[in-house]
Order: C-alpha cells, then structure tokens, then sequence
C-alpha cells in the first residue's frame, strides 16, 4: 500500500517565515554584508559591488541585481579561466564568493529563528500533521524551518532511517546544520569542546559527516568553525555537483518517496527549467498510477498554473493547481 502524501518543499515554503526567495537571495546576502562594516572594508565592498554590475550590465546592485545562481556561476567561470579581474586592490572573485555563500548560510538560519511566531506555529502545525499522516517531506531547502519545529514539538527528525513519532525528511541540497570532515580531522576535532554538541549523521571510512545537535545552535557548531569545503550545502550555481555520497543517498530515498507516494503535494517549489535533476526525479519516480491507484499531484503555490505548466511538459499527470500561499491551503478544510 503507498504511502498517504509525499510533500516536496522550495522556498516558497520558507517564505512565509521571512526567509527569501532565490530571486531575492543577492539583494539581501550583499545589502546585508554592506550594512556589516566588520564582514568587508567599505573600499573593498564598492570594488565588488562595480565588479558584479560589470558582469551583469543591467544591473546596478541598487534597484536591479542578478539572480544568484547567475552570479554564482560567473564567479565560478572567473576562477576557472584564471582571469585576474581588476577587483580593488586585494579583491578576488574566490573572496566575493565565499563571503557571498557564508553570509547566505548565516542569514538564513538568522531568518528562521526570528521569524514571526505566527507563522513559526504554521510551521509546527504543519510538522504535527506530517507525523500523523505518517508522511514524508522532499525538501529542496537548505534551511532549518523543521528542524527547528520538530525540536518544538519534542519529535525526532530524521534524514536518513524513518522511525515511529519522527520525521523523515529528505534534503535534497544539503543542510545548513551539517559539515563533513575527514576521519583524520574527526579524530582531531574530538578533542575540542566543540565536537560535544555534534552528533554523527553518516559516516565512511575516509569521512564523517557531523550534524549540529541543536538546530538552533547551528551558526555556532557548523558554520563559523568549518570552511567552505566542509559544508554540506549544494552551491545555487547554475551546474550543481550532487556528487557526495550523503547527497546522492538523499536522492535516491526522494526517489523511493515519491514512487510509494498516493499523492504528492508540491509546495513553494518553482520546478525551474534548469533545474534538470529535478524533472528527471520526477519522471522516474512520479508515475501516473501506484499500486492500482491513481496517483494524485498538487501543486500549492501563488503562480500554481505556470508551475503546473512546466511540470506538464515534462510528465503527463492531471494536476490539481491551487493558486494560494501554503498556509492559506494548509488553514482551509482541504
């Protein structure tokens, strides 16, 4: 018998918690290092802020800015052709970068924590109905927004192996409360106090992945301490490397969810045209039949016909479009 609902989340989800949209990420990630004068010196800041405009001509890092999967991926273009931009004097694009994705990961898990408490009941609400339904959830987010509402509730939440009373979520880009280290450095960082508020979440025999024990606690035990290779955390660049081991096993337990799922409820995620991986995921796991039972797809989002749209060019499935944020559906009889 399938599963009741497999629920697949993008930031439309996070939103209504204050959290931005991947069309908003720039803006807020470099309008808040300018507002930091501890994060980049003020010549340093203008020399990178006349760098991205010169990337992206109609931008002007005021009223226009470019997405950051597009700046992502220029950076990444810039360091591999080994050019030497004119960035101020000590400038370089690898700099810009890593300030750009450090500041986004602490950002987001600042966001959720003071979010609304409205909306943070929603969210736990939300939580409690999952692991009544004995559902699962398919996240596309790298926030904490669940994690923080199982620790709420006093439930368990897991990434890898269901258990009765907890929630099985799936991380599809990685998470904000996790780094990976190397079994050598493992042993090393034992010896710290630091390490105590981390628990084992995989391991191999070349590698440890840590997971913060308190997700709210996480800018502290997994982002200022680690660097940017041990985060694990798919960078928003137009080629994605899923290559790990945790990640792939992510993606193939959303395979499985989606296949045994009776219905899948989409919320918040866009289904970009880019977004390849997504799409095939969807074609070989979200037939339109399960069991003898015909399967139902939902997608919740404002712009729920464009949604729909794309998804149907690339799976023939009946779409059931409700065109209204998650937590007006989430509210109503449904």
């Amino acid at each position: 018998m399938p599963d009741a609902r497999c629920y697949v989340l993008g930031a439309g989800f996070s939103h209504v918690c204050g959290l931005p949209l991947a069309k908003n990420l720039t803006e807020v990630v470099l309008t808040d290092i300018l507002n930091d004068q501890k994060a980049i010196r003020p010549d340093l800041w203008d020399a990178y802020r006349d760098f991205v405009c010169s990337l992206f001509p109609s931008c002007d890092c005021q009223a226009r800015w470019p997405h950051i999967e597009d700046l992502i991926s220029e950076l990444d273009q810039v360091v591999e052709s080994k050019r030497r931009p004119n960035i101020g004097v000590d400038g370089t694009a690898e700099h810009l970068k890593e300030c750009l994705l450090k500041r986004l990961r602490t950002d987001l898990i600042r966001e959720g924590l003071h979010a609304p408490e409205v909306e943070k009941k929603l969210v736990r609400d939300f939580t409690r109905q999952v692991i009544a339904e004995n559902a699962s959830v398919v996240s596309f987010n790298w926030d904490l927004l669940l994690e923080n509402a199982c620790a709420e509730v006093s439930r368990g939440c897991n990434y890898q192996t269901p258990s009765a009373g907890a929630l099985l979520l799936t991380k599809l880009h990685g998470s904000l409360n996790l780094v990976r280290v190397s079994r050598a450095d493992y042993a090393d960082l034992a010896s710290f106090v630091n390490i105590r508020n981390l628990e084992i979440e995989w391991e191999s025999p070349c590698e440890v992945i840590l997971r913060a024990i308190d997700p709210e606690d996480s800018a502290n035990r997994t982002q200022h301490p680690f660097g940017e290779n041990e985060q694990v955390f798919i960078q928003p660049a137009a080629r994605k490397e899923y290559g790990h081991p945790w990640i792939e096993a992510q993606w193939r337990q959303a395979a499985h969810a989606l296949s045994g799922a009776r219905e899948i409820v989409v919320i918040g995620y866009s289904f970009p045209e880019s977004d390849v991986r997504s799409y095939s995921l969807l074609r070989q796991s979200a037939t339109c039949d399960v069991g003898g039972i015909t399967r139902r797809l939902v997608v919740v989002d404002p712009c729920a016909d464009e949604v729909a749209s794309r998804i149907s060019k690339q799976l023939s499935a009946d779409i059931e479009r409700i065109s209204h944020g998650w937590t007006e559906w989430f509210q109503s009889d449904r």
